[in-house]
């Protein structure tokens, strides 16, 4: 089986309207997918990002600039991160299908190389 690095790509705008109930109710869901993918034994690494603050860090002329960043303000954050372990692409792909997460976003999937 391989490992599979899941990023959650987010417009916080289609969120941002949601009531709180909303809210709450979308939380639970997401809880119930990875904690299903978690109970089989398929997510081994599971985290939200905060909506604000972070660094982008790229070099320039061998210095390091810092800039602050993400914002919620952006078209396209990454508002969490997970570990899958699937046989293919395509498993990966069918678990990931029925979560909520492409209602409001996308997903970045990839494969992790194993280095020896």
């Amino acid at each position: 089986m391989a490992e599979y690095l899941v990023l959650l790509h987010e417009d916080p705008v289609r969120t941002r309207n949601l009531s709180p109930t909303e809210m709450q109710a979308l939380i639970q869901r997401y809880h119930e997918w990875i904690g299903g993918l978690r109970a089989q034994g398929l997510v081994t690494v599971g985290k939200k990002l905060k909506d604000e603050g972070g660094r982008h860090l790229r070099g320039d002329k061998g210095k390091m600039v810092v800039s602050d960043g993400p914002y919620a303000e952006g078209k396209d954050v990454i508002s969490g991160l997970f570990v899958l372990t699937a046989d293919s692409y395509e498993q990966a792909q069918a678990l990931l299908a029925p979560g909520p997460h492409l209602e409001f976003g996308w997903i970045e999937l990839r494969e992790i190389d194993v280095i020896p």
